[in-house]
């Protein structure tokens, strides 16, 4: 455990703590590409966090929203913390995680074999609440992720128009937000790629668009396919195309390069095509599932 003191600073738009060398020296035999991965405790909250290297500073720990939430620091508050670098594969659930875990027969175990990314975002998802009462129903949601059960993801569909963006013309179910603003069109992400990257795309696209209505939202590296929420997007590269679509529940196949777990009803399932042939009867029930997704059909009526 290394421990040491600070003063809460504004970095950009967030809240942060500059890591002192002393701290910074005995936490960089577990760098990752700069990066340190720890486990900590700031003013009786446990967290888990990255310390990212910043030119100017070393290394800085940002103050999570949840975290702020949890703690009530703002900037000028002298605080003292208590971190400790986690190795590679390692996560450390704060501690009314881990009396969730063993209050539910197989539990523990079943945390245990979840992947590291995959028990690393849940955690965060925990630790990102910014009040008690989310927090505790994030915990029941996490447990029936973690023990197989279904995850019934809150919030009611939206009935009226999106919102656009007056800046940049994007449209949200939600006013005001966060997102870039950038401007950007459905050619950028293909420039300098093959055409044939190109073509395959486009038999995406018109697969996508037979489900129903589809906006495209390009942006410089990718486009993504939008009804009331973005669903599924393609990712093109010079000898493939990599499709990610989001689907409220994990699917295992061989056929997934990646899966990215952002919360127990959100996660992104990423499939790599070289070619069309790729995109088969399997391929389409999946962004079919997506589809409906965007729809908002796995959220409630108002």
């Amino acid at each position: 455990m290394v421990r040491f003191s600070g003063v809460v600073r504004v970095r950009g738009r967030n809240l942060c703590l500059d890591i002192p060398d002393a701290a910074r020296n005995e936490l960089m035999p577990f760098a990752d590409r700069g990066r340190i991965r720890v486990a900590g405790r700031l003013e009786g909250a446990d967290f888990n966090a990255t310390l990212m290297p910043v030119k100017e500073a070393g290394h800085v720990l940002y103050l999570s929203g949840g975290l702020r939430a949890a703690t009530g620091l703002n900037a000028g508050d002298s605080v003292v913390v208590d971190v400790q670098p986690q190795a590679a594969g390692q996560v450390t659930p704060p501690g009314d995680l881990v009396l969730a875990l063993h209050d539910q027969a197989g539990a523990a175990e079943r945390w245990s074999q979840l992947p590291a990314a995959e028990r690393r975002e849940l955690v965060r998802f925990i630790e990102d609440a910014r009040s008690r009462t989310t927090r505790a129903r994030r915990i029941e949601q996490f447990l029936a992720q973690v023990l197989g059960r279904p995850v019934h993801p809150p919030g009611q569909r939206t009935a009226g128009p999106l919102w656009t963006c007056p800046i940049c013309g994007q449209a949200f179910v939600t006013r005001n937000m966060n997102h870039s603003c950038g401007l950007h069109t459905v050619e950028e992400p293909f420039q300098g790629k093959p055409p044939e990257i190109r073509r395959l795309f486009d038999v995406v696209r018109q697969a996508v668009e037979a489900m129903g209505p589809v906006t495209l939202v390009p942006y410089r590296d990718r486009v993504a396919f939008m009804v009331k929420v973005r669903f599924a997007g393609a990712r093109p590269a010079n000898t493939w195309l990599d499709v990610e679509f989001w689907l409220t529940h994990r699917v295992e196949s061989p056929r997934f390069r990646k899966i990215e777990t952002l919360t127990p009803y959100t996660h992104i399932h990423t499939v790599r095509l070289t070619g069309p042939a790729d995109l088969d009867g399997e391929l389409a029930g999946w962004l079919q599932e997506a589809y409906e997704v965007g729809c908002q059909h796995h959220l409630r009526e108002r």
